[in-house]
C-alpha cells in the first residue's frame, strides 16, 4: 500500500516537473526574442529592462507581454534603474558656432584634447594624438556625458 502511494506521488511529481520545464522552454525562448527584437528596435528602452534571469524567473515570470517590463519610469518620475539619459550637444554650451559645416560644429569640451602631458590621459577623456591642432566636428544628436546645460 505504502508503495504504491509513493509510486503514485513520484509519478505526478515526474509529470509535474516534465510540465514545468517545458514551460521554462517556451519561457526561455519567448524572453531571448524579445531581448533580441529591442537590441535591434530600440536599445535605450533595452536598457530599461530587468536582468533576464529577473524575466525569466522572478516578478511576472507568468506574463508574456514584454510592456509589463518595460518602465521607462519609477513612481517618482525620475529614470528607471538602467536607463541611460544622454543629452545631446544640440542643447550643450560647449558646441561651438564657429565654423559650422553641415551641420557639424565643433566640440569645445576640455575633455576632447590631444595629448599635454600626463594630465590629458584620464578616464573620463577623448585624446587623439595627430598633433594638427585638430579639433572634433559633431552633429546636433550627438551626445555626451560632459554635456552643459545652458544657464
Amino acid at each position: 500500500m505504502i508503495s504504491d502511494m509513493i509510486h503514485f506521488w513520484f509519478t505526478w511529481m515526474s509529470v509535474a516537473v516534465v510540465i514545468l520545464c517545458i514551460f521554462f522552454l517556451f519561457r526561455n525562448n519567448w524572453v531571448y526574442r524579445q531581448w533580441l527584437k529591442l537590441i535591434d528596435e530600440d536599445f535605450m528602452v533595452y536598457m530599461t529592462l530587468p536582468s533576464y534571469e529577473s524575466m525569466l524567473f522572478g516578478r511576472g515570470f507568468w506574463v508574456w507581454d514584454i510592456n509589463y517590463f518595460i518602465s521607462l519610469e519609477d513612481a517618482a518620475g525620475k529614470p528607471a534603474c538602467g536607463e541611460i539619459v544622454i543629452k545631446y550637444c544640440e542643447t550643450c554650451t560647449n558646441w561651438s558656432e564657429i565654423s559650422p559645416y553641415r551641420g557639424l560644429r565643433f566640440c569645445k569640451c576640455s575633455k576632447l584634447t590631444e595629448p599635454a602631458g600626463e594630465e590629458a590621459f584620464t578616464s573620463d577623456s577623448l585624446t587623439y594624438s595627430y598633433n594638427e591642432d585638430g579639433a572634433f566636428r559633431t552633429g546636433p544628436k550627438f551626445g555626451c556625458v560632459h554635456h552643459k546645460e545652458p544657464l
